[in-house]
């Protein structure tokens, strides 16, 4: 029983950072690159959500999301205002 509560409380935590940063990089890519690059941005990420969801761990694929907003982040540091 004990375990079973551990793997929740883990599905949890993973599924709130990952909505965190998803949430993130949604905004971002809306309000800098436009409708039409975040549309596509959209799409192109639920295809790879779901072939990543096949192919890796959700811990994997969750910190390779982080990794990839993080760099967004700071390559487009002039860019970003961090207010």
């Amino acid at each position: 029983m004990s375990g079973r509560v551990e793997d929740e409380r883990g599905n949890a935590v993973r599924a709130t950072v990952a909505t965190t940063v998803g949430l993130t990089a949604l905004g971002l890519v809306f309000s800098y690159q436009g409708l039409w690059f975040g549309g596509a941005a959209v799409v192109f990420g639920i295809g790879f959500s779901h072939l990543a969801a096949r192919l890796l761990p959700q811990t994997v694929s969750l910190v390779i999301s982080t990794v990839a907003l993080y760099s967004y982040l700071q390559l487009a540091g002039p860019w970003v205002s961090t207010v």
